[in-house]
């Protein structure tokens, strides 16, 4: 039986190898696949003499395979079935016909010996468990193969049949003699026969697919060196050991059970069983047929359900199902049969046929796979890849005496431990376990295994994951060696946590420090740089990535691209790109959102040519290009880009149905956008609270609230932002009991609202002119932001309580809670309503040195407002003339208010002249100019106006005003 050697690490260990699925991977999994498959058509051709044959050629296999080769004895194998073929298909007696079953017994066993060892060592790691369950599937399409031979052979008359049959045997055995011939030599057994180590690295190269093998090469020839060098000769001192007795059982076991469970009494006497209950030849061969079919579909079931249910589940039921089975099989045909030969009804004879199906699904969907794929792990957890078949005890037995054990000093330990822990680290850093993660990092300090760069690195990757940035930092700087997986951790931790310079600085020291960066270091650098002021180490990590090869690296690229975006650099980014030896999706999107922040006039012209290029957008680039056409209004792309996810079947993601959702909204296409939020099958918060917002956004706040009632039916809970706008819409409608059941959702949420949201409430409650109900919501405030002191001051303003708003904002000042721009329009807006001349002109004057801000237009504004109320018509023109900034709009039709207000059609005309400089087709102008004729009674200047707007297509946007009766508005 042939051993190899696997270094004693965890899985994640081997996941750190650069090794990919190569044509010579492929090719020699496609070779073990064949041969194990076709290996069990020779079985079911051939009897006894066969399996003796195979079982005493597999002790001369294994001394073969380990000290010549794996490839040596893959072409034993295959030239043996070749010439045992031959001999059978032409054998004009028994002797012929004797020899040539044993000629196919040898090739077994060297083929079965060698063949799966090849594939376990060449095959990368993460998919060595997909190999081992194809095998199964390739032995269960070996067994419809040989099926299928028998059934059509069986037709043929003359007596030729069965030559035939065993002829069939040179199909398989050609492909595997003359594949092997091209196939080279595992890496492993190179090292462990000697040979050169440079050429075991140029093998590596090849079969891996990449130039970066140096760690997996190192680990191979460690692991040889310590298996063969090791005090212990004696492999049964190494499996008897308690730490490797599950092992042991897995290896005694398992055939142990494959075989008590009649699998291969099925498998190999299907056919006469099936003659036994009565079926006629030509029935029983087709019966196994059928039973092969069964055999193949659950093995395929067994793929795919295998990691949902887990492997100990599909054991039970398996086992469960085939005890079951098997028990009903023996009953009928004990209760039919007997101890005589009497043939059976069909009825019972179909039942038996029924039976052994399941029984052979139970045993696929279980034992088949399973069996070995976890005889093959347990082998690589001690070293050992054990590689036999349903065969015998005594091979098993040749296999653990070839194995040699690793010194059972601290080396050993270590690679114990390098085993164990990876596992449990990476756990507690994903699940946030802190308590059992600083567990585990105090016993490897106290065992004095922190030696171990491969436990450091798992331990600071947990850190990592955590983002306990403190405790990473110094775990590193204790790290006496460190390579390019601690330098790429440590830099990951610090950008993901925001600290930019730091990890910047961090990669600095990995240079100077002589560490070659790769591909992972480079992108987690470039993002840090991207949120540095200082473009210039962004070009020079650039600069000395293409140094070192990686420039068509598409990953360092689509880093680089973002770096560019975030400083602004857009004509840089568009060269970069358009340079681009390689491109994947992630590129166009990194392009699409750097346009979002930048240019959004350039989406439309990059999303057609994306279109033109053939490249296939993802969920991703249609929710960036929808954002986009929504910022620019873009209606008619965005219809086209609809289409296009209708027909390409996007539309059931919910980001690229809020982004659809959120374009209608802004191109004010309310009931579009409720169709495609009606159609859309999945909704999340955000859903619904963009739904709500834009209904305010198209002017139907009722509609709203009905959006956030139905988000509440269908259990969805909301957020501050969904809070923000049920208050929005009830202060629209000054619908102040909707406001008051929205109120008692907030208080439900606890802290999860924020400010934003109690600013909204307080909002609501001064605009529905509860103002009762506002003192209360802001009293009971603890962070009350600049904004909840600016609605509260407004909503008193408003309400009428101008006096109460001026000592809130003395108040405010008091508090040290500084005012901005809106608060002082709000201040001088109550001023106006009270009519506060003094205090006016006080806060005006007092602005700029007293709370640092400049007075604007709206200030300007408030105070002609405040004049005009008191019937100063004249003082406020002449102070709009002494303004200091040209005065707007907004300033003469304030004033102009003022004249209709008081009936001085002079200075009303002055206004309307100012205010018609500068926008003519502003409604309102005309509106205030033509009332003021009206009040005085001047009907014919009145009528003029009207009909000059209707002249110049100027048109009174309608007013409207609604009650609230029995709860409905």
């Amino acid at each position: 039986m042939a051993v190899g050697f696997i270094t004693e690490m965890s899985n994640e260990r081997y996941n750190q190898y650069n090794g990919k699925m190569t044509k010579i991977v492929i090719l020699s999994c496609m070779m073990a696949a064949m041969c194990v498959g076709f290996s069990l058509v020779m079985i079911l051709e051939f009897q006894s003499s066969l399996c003796i044959a195979g079982l005493v050629a597999s002790f001369f296999a294994s001394t073969t395979t380990r000290s010549y080769g794996r490839k040596p004895s893959i072409l034993i194998g295959g030239f043996a079935f070749l010439a045992g073929a031959a001999l059978g298909a032409v054998a004009a007696n028994i002797y012929m016909l004797i020899f040539g079953r044993v000629l196919l017994g040898v090739g077994i066993g060297f083929a079965n010996q060698a063949v799966p060892l090849y594939l376990s060592e060449m095959a990368p790691a993460k998919y060595r468990g997909a190999m081992n369950n194809g095998f199964q599937l390739c032995v269960c399409i070996g067994v419809l193969y040989a099926n299928l031979i028998n059934f059509g052979t069986e037709k043929i008359k003359g007596g030729f049949g069965w030559r035939v049959s065993l002829a069939a045997a040179a199909i398989p055995a050609s492909i595997l003699s003359i594949g092997s011939i091209f196939l080279p030599e595992t890496p492993n057994s190179l090292i462990q026969r000697g040979s050169d180590h440079q050429k075991v690295k140029l093998t590596l190269q090849k079969v891996k697919g990449t130039v970066d093998i140096q760690a997996e090469l190192d680990d191979l020839i460690n692991a040889s060196s310590s298996a063969f060098n090791g005090p212990y000769h004696n492999p049964l001192q190494l499996i008897l050991q308690k730490r490797y007795r599950p092992q042991l059982v897995m290896a005694i076991a398992i055939p142990f059970f494959q075989q008590v469970t009649g699998i291969n009494v099925i498998g190999l006497y299907a056919p006469l069983i099936f003659r036994t209950i009565g079926l006629g030849e030509s029935a029983s061969l087709l019966s196994a047929v059928l039973t092969s079919l069964f055999s193949i579909a659950s093995t395929l079931m067994s793929m795919f359900i295998v990691d949902k249910v887990g492997r100990r589940f599909l054991f039970m039921a398996g086992g469960i199902t085939m005890f079951v089975s098997q028990l009903l099989v023996g009953g009928i045909m004990a209760y039919k049969l007997g101890d005589h030969t009497a043939l059976m009804t069909k009825g019972y004879a179909y039942s038996v046929l029924v039976l052994i199906c399941v029984f052979v699904s139970g045993f696929g969907i279980s034992w088949g796979p399973l069996a070995w794929k976890a005889l093959m792990t347990s082998a690589m957890k001690i070293s050992i890849p054990i590689s036999f078949r349903n065969t015998n005890y005594l091979s098993v037995l040749r296999t653990l005496k070839t194995v040699r054990e690793l010194p059972t000093n601290f080396a050993s330990k270590l690679a114990v431990e390098e085993q164990k822990y990876p596992d449990l680290l990476k756990r507690c850093g994903v699940a946030l376990d802190f308590n059992n993660g600083k567990a585990f990092h105090a016993k490897l300090m106290k065992e004095s295994l922190l030696s171990s760069l491969f436990l450091q690195n798992h331990l600071l990757n947990m850190y990592v994951k955590w983002g306990d940035t403190d405790q990473a930092c110094k775990l590193f700087d204790e790290m006496t060696q460190r390579n390019v997986v601690s330098w790429s951790s440590i830099i990951t931790c610090l950008v993901q946590q925001g600290f930019y310079e730091k990890g910047s600085s961090y990669f600095c020291l990995m240079h100077r420090s002589g560490c070659k960066p790769n591909e992972f270091t480079f992108v987690s650098s470039l993002n840090a740089c991207s949120f540095i002021d200082d473009s210039t180490q962004m070009y020079q990590l650039y600069c000395l990535s293409i140094q070192l090869g990686f420039e068509s690296n598409v990953f360092l690229t689509n880093a680089f691209l973002s770096a560019l975006f975030r400083h602004k650099k857009l004509n840089e980014a568009m060269e970069l790109f358009e340079k681009c030896s390689e491109r994947d999706i992630v590129s166009w999107n990194s392009m699409i959102g750097g346009l979002l922040q930048i240019s959004h006039s350039e989406i439309p012209s990059f999303w057609y040519r994306m279109n033109h290029e053939g490249v296939e957008p993802d969920n991703f680039t249609y929710s960036s290009i929808l954002t986009g056409l929504a910022a620019l209004s873009n209606l008619q792309m965005g219809l086209q880009v609809h289409g296009q996810l209708v027909k390409y079947g996007h539309l059931d993601e919910i980001c690229v149905g809020n982004s659809l959702v959120d374009m209608y909204l802004k191109c004010q296409k309310f009931v579009e956008a409720l169709m495609v939020f009606n159609d859309m099958p999945h909704k999340d918060v955000l859903t619904w609270t963009e739904m709500a917002s834009g209904c305010l956004q198209c002017g139907e706040p009722s509609e709203a609230l009905k959006i956030i009632a139905r988000m509440r039916k269908f259990g969805v809970k909301p957020n501050r932002f969904t809070l923000a706008a049920a208050f929005n819409a009830c202060a629209t409608l000054a619908s102040v009991e909707e406001g008051k059941k929205v109120h008692g959702l907030r208080i439900k949420l606890g802290d999860e609202a924020d400010v934003a949201a109690d600013n909204a409430l307080l909002d609501m409650y001064a605009k529905c002119g509860s103002m009762e109900d506002a003192w209360g919501v802001f009293w009971s405030m603890d962070d009350k932001s600049v904004v909840s002191w600016t609605t509260m001051i407004m909503g008193l303003a408003q309400n009428g309580f101008a006096r109460a708003a001026l000592e809130l904002f003395e108040r405010m000042i008091l508090e040290e809670a500084a005012p901005n721009y809106i608060t002082l329009v709000c201040v001088l807006y109550a001023c106006g309503q009270g009519g506060f001349i003094d205090e006016g002109w006080q806060y005006l004057s007092s602005m700029t040195h007293k709370y640092g801000i400049v007075p604007g237009e709206d200030h300007y504004a408030c105070m002609v407002l405040l004049l005009g109320r008191l019937g100063r018509i004249k003082e406020a023109e002449d102070f709009i003339r002494r303004m200091p900034i040209q005065p707007g709009l907004l300033v003469w039709q304030t004033l102009l208010g003022a004249c209709s207000v008081h009936g001085d059609i002079e200075t009303a005309k002055i206004a309307a002249k100012e205010a018609l400089s500068l926008d003519k087709g502003d409604p309102s102008t005309y509106v205030l100019l033509s009332n003021t004729y009206a009040d005085s009674s001047n009907w014919d200047d009145a009528t003029k106006l009207r009909k000059l707007m209707k002249n110049t297509d100027v048109k009174k946007k309608p007013g409207y005003s609604w009650i609230e009766l029995a709860g409905s508005g």
